[in-house]
């Protein structure tokens, strides 16, 4: 499923915008209202509750698919293929590429992700990786099916029909994801028109008699008594 990439920063430039909109009409509101915590942020629903559980087990296998791809890149004997220099030096390149990404960055990209797993910058930023470590795999699978033994290609082939099937999950995921934002956009949108709505009514309305400062009537200065000669 394509999923709407472009829409991602721009959802999340107008979250920001949205949220502390609300916030500071929320922030000095009128006297007879009371600012709530939805109005400030957008409740939990029980469809993004179960979802945290799902996806919990999805990075964990993911997490479990990388450390498995790192160790059978790490068995690869490349120097040992039936191909040219070049293509074995490019081999060599894409697999410790791969390796480094695996084991480090990889980890650090789904720990991101756990820790804030409704939130699109850090979730497509590691579905985003997944799918340049599923290209470069394919292409060094294709290599080592060419060049190398069976049994330097099979355990590739396998991980690789590993990590397609999380990234098409990935994929599912976040095109749902950017329906919540969307809709969560458009309730932000709606408390802040209604803020601002309220903060202007507060503004035009006159303050009542109670609320009127009273003047202080002047004093009259007491005319000095005529003092007798």
């Amino acid at each position: 499923m394509r999923i709407r990439t472009f829409a991602y920063p721009f959802l999340l430039s107008l979250m920001c915008v949205l949220s502390l909109g609300v916030m500071a009409q929320v922030a000095s509101p009128a006297p007879s209202s009371t600012p709530t915590s939805s109005t400030t942020q957008p409740a939990m629903t029980p469809e993004m509750s179960s979802d945290i559980a799902a996806y919990n087990d999805m990075l964990r296998q993911l997490q479990q698919a990388a450390q498995q791809t790192a160790s059978d890149l790490g068995k690869m004997r490349i120097d040992k293929w039936k191909a040219d220099s070049s293509t074995k030096q490019q081999s060599q390149s894409n697999t410790v590429s791969l390796q480094r990404n695996l084991t480090a960055a990889m980890p650090e990209m789904i720990q991101k992700a756990q820790a804030a797993p409704h939130d699109l910058g850090p979730n497509f930023k590691l579905y985003r990786n997944l799918n340049v470590v599923f290209d470069v795999l394919t292409s060094t699978a294709e290599n080592a099916g060419a060049f190398g033994p069976k049994e330097q290609y099979s355990p590739l082939e396998n991980d690789i029909g590993t990590l397609d099937q999380l990234r098409r999950g990935m994929a599912d995921r976040l095109d749902w994801l950017s329906g919540v934002k969307d809709n969560q956009i458009k309730q932000l949108s709606q408390q802040l028109t209604i803020a601002q709505q309220q903060a202007r009514a507060a503004a035009a309305t006159p303050p009542t008699a109670s609320e009127t400062p009273k003047k202080k009537a002047p004093t009259k200065k007491k005319k000095a008594a005529p003092t007798g000669e």
